[in-house]
């Protein structure tokens, strides 16, 4: 996969200015379980103009979250340990997205984005037995965890353009239904207890478009 995401991008770094427009985004992610019952990504990546209505995108994605720490007590209400966990996923993306509902001038249009993901997740736990007698005898115990995975999403947009000119940036804010399990790697993590889920997550991304094409004074 990641020799076919870095043949897309020479493909597109080939092609003139009209054709091809770089992007960048922010991503908010929603799950009760994490800290903050949110996690995050950041992502950059090239949309190529082919047709009117097909504008297929390449894009690298990065995740970042944790969970809150799991903290377990005695009879004397004292902590007797403490486990915290973490996750992050660098995804290589592609999406055949089509272009939907146009205005006559072009100033936006929806978009329909069917997603392919290939992912590197890693999951990171952190065990630490409190010791009750002496603090500095305490026993940490840490863990990483690796996988590569496969998924699909989709996502639904609307995009603004900043005029009605080729020449224009543009915004997108898109719905993501995400589908890549870094869920069930934190789940396999020594010491977790429960299962994580993060396979049916939706998101909201914000995505920026730049315009190549040099305007003309």
């Amino acid at each position: 996969m990641k020799l076919i995401f870095i043949s897309l991008l020479f493909i597109s770094f080939s092609l003139n200015a009209q054709v091809v427009r770089p992007l960048i985004g922010f991503g908010y992610n929603r799950q009760s379980e994490f800290y903050n019952s949110s996690y995050y990504n950041i992502k950059t990546g090239l949309e190529l103009n082919l047709k009117k209505y097909f504008k297929p995108e390449v894009e690298l994605n990065y995740f970042l979250g944790g969970l809150g720490d799991e903290v377990s007590y005695n009879n004397q209400n004292v902590a007797i340990d403490v486990f915290s966990r973490k996750f992050s996923v660098l995804n290589f993306g592609f999406s055949p997205k089509i272009i939907l509902l146009k205005d006559e001038e072009e100033l936006y249009y929806f978009q329909i984005l069917p997603k392919y993901n290939f992912s590197k997740i890693e999951a990171t736990g952190d065990y630490l037995l409190i010791n009750q007698n002496d603090a500095t005898k305490s026993i940490r115990e840490k863990e990483t965890l690796k996988e590569n995975k496969q998924s699909f999403g989709l996502g639904l947009g609307i995009v603004f353009n900043f005029s009605k000119t080729r020449k224009s940036d543009a915004i997108a804010l898109n719905l993501f239904y995400q589908h890549i399990d870094a869920g069930s790697l934190i789940s396999e993590l020594k010491h977790n207890n429960k299962v994580i889920n993060t396979k049916d997550v939706f998101s909201f991304e914000v995505d920026y478009y730049f315009n190549l094409i040099k305007k003309k004074n």
